[in-house]
């Protein structure tokens, strides 16, 4: 055991936390307010357009494995989003027991105008920093 002094606002994971919380909140507030998505909806909808744009299918489990979601909340997004017709699913051929989720038309339209956002939104959070400074912090983030 250590005999340093321990203080919650100087303990790392918990500054990440408020940090991603603070930045989850504020760009939920965005497409909450336009678009009436949550933030489980918004990363259901991401996970797809990722995958639309990658060509790979994306099931329920895909986005459990991929955010910082469980089962459950995924799937009540995925409910959400099916019963307004901004995704339907399919059977995964390699897997009938599996569904693969797809954006439909309104659910691109949806995602893509939200990843619009979101990529001003980021924008907008690194202004004043150089491209050394914010490469420097992604560099240090994926070594976690």
């Amino acid at each position: 055991m250590t005999d340093k002094p321990f203080s919650l606002q100087e303990f790392m994971p918990y500054r990440f936390a408020v940090i991603a919380d603070k930045m989850s909140r504020e760009l939920a507030r965005t497409y909450a307010e336009q678009y009436g998505i949550s933030i489980a909806q918004w990363r259901v909808l991401s996970c797809l357009l990722s995958g639309a744009i990658s060509g790979q299918p994306v099931t329920a489990k895909h986005v459990t494995d991929q955010t910082p979601m469980d089962k459950v909340k995924v799937s009540r997004a995925v409910a959400n989003l099916l019963e307004r017709k901004l995704i339907s699913k399919k059977t995964d051929p390699s897997d009938g027991r599996a569904a693969i989720l797809v954006l439909t038309t309104a659910g691109n339209k949806t995602a893509t105008a939200i990843k619009d956002e979101a990529l001003r939104f980021e924008q907008h959070l690194f202004a004043g920093w150089t491209l050394r400074e914010v490469a420097q912090l992604k560099s240090l983030l994926d070594k976690f």
